[in-house]
């Protein structure tokens, strides 16, 4: 067995050196956590783990081989994490790195074993899960082994360098695994709760568990409800909430860093204010497929979310929901979705006909120009939030209502287009007066005249022109 696992730590080395591996703050199809610094990569189905946003990574991807990520740190170390899935089988033609010897390997360290490929050197828990980490012998590198219900997870690196080592262990800390095997659910007594005619009404999770199944029933009554604030702010992984629940409090996950998978019910109709605000992490989640509201907030600062479908069941988008989507890579609306549509060349999500504009995803369509199509009344507050590329806006005529800081942090945006229908700027829903709609004094307002939009710049004191001087 020791010359298989040589073979294939010699043969993966020479392999992810030879990848291509890209600059972490260059690469868009994984999301930067703005508050944390860092990255969240994901390590095949079910699993993530978060890397320093100084650091390269490769991931990669092939049906013969086990999840892969290759790393490249800020020191230029090399390192590398895999999962071995319990039911990966070897083929002649998929273990020709000897991965099965690995998974002998390290099925027998999680078992407590000792073997001449390794020294044992520190047990620990993971996220609830068994660790081990071990020096391979003679080979001038270490492996953390993380055992999941069958599966396995290695992080591999150099053993040169303790603040490496302890950075590494720091890293493997946070992989989190979701829908685990033999999960059980959650005893009533992990939950605060009413009972008022014949239901039951979840107020607060108490419980210590990461991983939360929601009972269905309590006390022989049907769960129904989740109350405000119910998760607000819990260290909690996994949230799993029953068919059974109907209705969920406003702030009801809000502010749950750690949450990255949340499943909840397809009849849900209505995702209340501020549900799922700053969720930073989550990432496995999908819209109740009966959805018909998303209240105001709901979504917002959902850093890791990378995949968003609007079901055809839902009518109603309130402002403030698309603020912090960082990572977001592909939005998609169900066929049949009759109230909400998508320009993909600019990346617009517009009511279906045409008057309001909710926001732009320049992520996902990246744009120097963009002309609003006509018929546009409404632009949303926040709607061209961060965007980096666009550089200018054109409003066409008979735009009313430009929402608050709806061009705001847009450090390469030189020039709006104002017409001279608009009336109301630097408005919110529920909030009094106006405020700014602009972040930088270059900004440049192109706008009639003596009209409102005019008036506003000078006001405020935003570099203004007539569209004859431009």
């Amino acid at each position: 067995m020791k010359s298989r696992l040589t073979a294939l730590l010699l043969t993966l080395a020479l392999l992810l050196t030879a990848l291509p591996v890209c600059a972490a703050e260059e690469t868009s199809n994984v999301p930067l956590m703005a508050y944390y610094e860092c990255f969240a990569v994901p390590l095949g189905t079910g699993a993530i783990f978060e890397i320093p946003n100084k650091w390269g990574y490769q991931t990669m991807e092939d049906t013969d081989v086990p999840p892969m990520t290759s790393l490249l740190t800020d020191q230029n170390q090399m390192v590398m994490a895999m999962k071995l899935p319990a039911d990966w089988e070897a083929t002649d033609a998929s273990d020709a790195l000897g991965i099965q010897s690995f998974m002998v390997e390290g099925t027998a360290l999680m078992l407590g074993l000792t073997t001449p490929q390794s020294t044992r050197l520190q047990e620990m828990t993971i996220n609830d899960m068994p660790a081990v980490l071990v020096s391979m012998n003679g080979q001038g590198f270490d492996i953390l082994w993380i055992g999941d219900s069958g599966d396995l997870y290695f992080f591999l690196f150099p053993n040169d360098d303790d603040a490496l080592v302890q950075q590494m262990i720091s890293v493997a800390q946070s992989l989190c695994v979701f829908h685990r095997k033999g999960e059980q659910v959650n005893p009533a007594s992990d939950f605060a709760y009413t009972a008022d005619g014949g239901e039951v009404t979840i107020t607060d999770y108490i419980g210590t568990s990461e991983h939360v199944l929601i009972p269905d029933t309590i006390d022989g009554l049907p769960v129904t409800a989740l109350a405000d604030k119910a998760f607000y702010e819990k260290h909690v992984t996994t949230v799993v909430v029953p068919d059974s629940v109907t209705e969920i409090g406003d702030l009801c996950f809000s502010g749950d860093n750690y949450l990255v998978s949340l499943t909840l019910p397809d009849e849900l109709a209505e995702l209340p204010y501020a549900a799922l605000e700053s969720c930073f992490r989550l990432m496995d989640f999908n819209l109740p497929k009966e959805l018909k509201k998303i209240s105001g907030s709901a979504l917002q600062y959902n850093y890791y979310l990378t995949h968003l479908t609007l079901p055809s069941s839902l009518t109603e988008i309130e402002q403030l929901n698309f603020i912090g989507l960082y990572g977001l890579q592909s939005l998609t609306i169900a066929e049949d979705n009759a109230a909400f549509k998508l320009d993909e060349t600019n990346g617009l999500l517009m009511t279906a006909n045409g008057t309001r504009l909710l926001h732009c995803f320049s992520d996902i369509s990246p744009a120097e120009e963009i002309i609003l199509p006509e018929g546009v009344k409404i632009v949303d507050p926040f709607a061209f939030h961060y965007d980096y590329d666009v550089e200018r806006i054109v409003l066409p005529e008979g735009v009313e209502t430009i929402g608050a800081m709806a061009f705001a942090m847009c450090p390469n945006l030189t020039e709006i287009v104002i017409p001279a229908s608009v009336t109301d700027i630097g408005v919110m829903d529920g909030l009094e007066g106006r405020t700014g709609i602009i972040s930088y004094k270059r900004n440049v307002i192109v706008t009639p005249e003596g009209c409102p939009a005019w008036n506003w710049a000078v006001e405020t004191g935003a570099t203004v022109k007539s569209p004859e001087e431009n």
